[in-house]
This record gives C-alpha cells, sequence and structure tokens, in this order.
C-alpha cells in the first residue's frame, strides 16, 4: 500500500471511526442520570477547605512560637544582640 492507498483509506475509515468515537462520547455524557454526577463534581471545588493544608498538620509537627513570637527554632544572636 502506498502513500495515496493509505491516505485514501484514512480519510474514508478514519473519518467513520471518529464520527462514531464522537456520537459515543456524546451519548457517555448526557447518558441519564449523569446530571447529578457532574452536579456533585462540579462541587468539589466550592466545598473544599478554604486552605489546602487545613487540617492536614498535626500540631505536634508545627514548632511552637519562641520568645520573639517567631515558629521555629530561635536563631543565635550575634555579638549586635540582633
Amino acid at each position: 500500500m502506498d502513500y495515496h492507498g493509505l491516505r485514501a483509506f484514512a480519510d474514508t475509515w478514519g473519518l467513520g471511526l471518529l464520527a462514531i468515537l464522537f456520537v459515543g462520547v456524546l451519548l457517555f455524557v448526557f447518558r441519564r442520570g449523569s446530571s447529578e454526577r457532574y452536579r456533585r463534581a462540579a462541587r468539589i471545588a466550592l466545598d473544599s477547605p478554604e486552605h489546602p493544608t487545613d487540617g492536614l498538620r498535626s500540631p505536634a509537627a508545627t514548632p511552637a512560637p519562641d520568645a520573639s513570637g517567631r515558629n521555629g527554632p530561635s536563631r543565635p544572636e550575634t555579638k549586635d544582640g540582633q
């Protein structure tokens, strides 16, 4: 099969295959009972916590504030006292 024969085959059968695939996707998306599933999926982002890490950290994993009010280990003071 040369280039022109392969192209003619792809033009006819390829178009038919893609048309059937398109109709199949449309039937799948607009099938009966799927609207509730899509409605729930659309609300996922709106129902999630405000900050992505809310509730993921345990209090033990977060360092306690030091005397200056900063979180984490305190830095050693320099000769200037800063």
